[in-house]
C-alpha cells in the first residue's frame, strides 16, 4: 500500500472520529405541541325533553330518536323525526319518517349559532349549556318566547326495551288538562291498584273500577307488538277461541309509560293514564 493511500484512509477515519467527538451525548428533544382539547359538544346528542314558554310538551316516541352530531370540524348534522298518527281505527298504520340536515356551528362561552350548508342566510342562534352528557339550547322567538330541547349524549332510544318491565299508576288526567289524580285515591284506592306488566312479547294490564258498591278488578293479557311509527301498542289475545285484536295509544320517556283514550266512548272525555316503574300509592 503506498504512504499516500494509507495517509488518506488514516485521515479519514480522524474526521469521523472528530465529528462523533463534536456530537451532544444528550441531544434536545423537539417539545411536542400540545393537542387542542376538544369541545364537550363534539358527539352525539339525542333529544330528551322539550319546554315551550317553561311548560314541558309532550314528545311522541317517533320524534325521541331525533339527534344532532357536532363533529370537531365545525360540522353538524341534525337528524328529524316526525310522527305521523294512525289513520285506521281497526289497524295500526301510523309512520315516523325523518329528515337530515346538513349544518356548520359556532360557539362562543354561551351562544350556539347554527348554518345550512349552502344557505349563508339560514341561521339560528341558540343560548346554550353543555356538561358531560347533558345539552340545553334555548331559542327566543320573535315575540319573546323561549322554546328549550334538552339532550343527552350517546343515548339510543328504543322503546321496545325501555317499555319492558312493571309500571304501576302515578297519575290520571282529563283532555291533557285537568288533573283527575283524585279518582285514584277514592273508594278506599280502588284504581290506585292499577298495574301494567310488560315482557318481550306479552302485555297484562290490570284494570280497577269502583262499580255496584264493590271494587273490580279486570285483567286483559295477549301478546302485542310496537307499531312502526312507535306510537301504538298492538294486542292480541283469544277468548273463547276468538282472536280479537286492541290498539293502544302510548307515549314512553323519562320514565314515564302514557296510555290515554276515549272514556266512554268517542262523546267522553279523553282520558290519560300515567304509570312508572316506581309505587306512588
Amino acid at each position: 500500500m503506498s504512504k499516500i493511500y494509507y495517509f488518506l484512509i488514516m485521515f479519514s477515519l480522524g474526521l469521523v472520529a472528530c465529528d462523533k467527538q463534536k456530537e451532544d451525548p444528550n441531544p434536545e428533544l423537539p417539545t411536542p405541541k400540545p393537542e387542542a382539547p376538544v369541545s364537550p359538544l363534539v358527539g352525539e346528542w339525542r333529544l330528551v325533553k322539550l319546554e315551550e314558554r317553561g311548560y314541558e310538551t309532550k314528545i311522541e316516541n317517533c320524534s325521541r330518536k331525533s339527534s344532532l352530531v357536532f363533529g370537531a370540524d365545525q360540522t353538524a348534522t341534525r337528524t328529524t323525526y316526525q310522527y305521523t298518527p294512525n289513520t285506521d281505527p281497526n289497524d295500526a298504520k301510523d309512520a315516523c319518517n325523518y329528515v337530515v340536515e346538513a349544518l356548520t356551528y359556532t360557539t362562543t362561552l354561551q351562544q350556539l349559532v347554527l348554518q345550512s350548508v349552502g344557505k349563508a342566510t339560514d341561521t339560528e342562534g341558540y343560548t346554550y349549556s353543555v356538561t358531560t352528557d347533558t345539552l340545553v339550547m334555548a331559542y327566543t322567538n320573535g315575540v319573546g318566547e323561549v322554546q328549550k330541547a334538552t339532550y343527552r349524549k350517546n343515548y339510543q332510544y328504543d322503546p321496545a326495551k325501555e317499555i319492558v318491565g312493571t309500571w304501576y299508576i302515578h297519575s290520571l288526567w282529563r283532555n291533557d288538562i285537568y288533573n283527575y289524580s283524585k279518582d285514584l285515591t277514592d273508594f278506599s284506592g280502588c284504581r290506585s291498584q292499577q298495574k301494567v306488566v310488560i315482557t318481550k312479547d306479552s302485555i297484562t294490564m290490570y284494570q280497577y273500577r269502583y262499580t255496584k258498591n264493590k271494587c273490580r278488578e279486570t285483567v286483559y293479557k295477549g301478546a302485542y307488538e310496537i307499531s312502526a311509527g312507535l306510537g301504538i301498542i298492538k294486542v292480541r289475545n283469544k277468548i273463547r277461541g276468538k282472536v280479537n285484536v286492541g290498539l293502544r295509544e302510548f307515549r314512553l320517556g323519562n320514565g314515564t309509560l302514557e296510555f290515554w283514550g276515549f272514556v266512554n266512548g268517542l262523546a267522553g272525555d279523553y282520558e290519560n293514564e300515567f304509570y312508572r316503574k316506581e309505587k306512588t300509592f
